[in-house]
């Protein structure tokens, strides 16, 4: 799939322990200036509690087959400043490889 860049995203992964002690996400760049396309969703889910059903948001973003992104990543829009969590990632293509899709929620405004 071809999809058009609407967003340049910066790529950050892995943990420090603070002057506290106290362990936090890391802020040390993997990649940057990385062309996106960044698409708000909701999907409907059934409450396991209540059995209802909820509306839940997320961020739905394609980059480029080559660029280095795992689960558990964090992601933040240049433009926006906001910063996602990567809880999904998959790729495939019929012929070649594919980009890979990324199923994202919002982590920080």
């Amino acid at each position: 799939m071809v999809f058009i860049p609407n967003a340049r995203i910066t790529i950050t992964r892995g943990t420090f322990l603070s002057a506290d002690d106290d362990e936090a996400d890391s802020r040390m760049p993997i990649a940057i200036d990385i062309a996106a396309s960044l698409v708000e969703r909701t999907t409907t889910v059934a409450s396991p509690e209540t059995g209802r059903s909820v509306d839940v948001e997320y961020v739905e973003a394609l980059v480029k087959s080559n660029i280095d992104v795992k689960k558990g990543d964090r992601v933040q829009d240049q433009r926006t400043g906001l910063v996602y969590t990567v809880d999904g990632r998959t790729q495939s293509a019929i012929l070649g490889v594919g980009d890979i899709r990324l199923k994202m929620r919002l982590l920080e405004a």
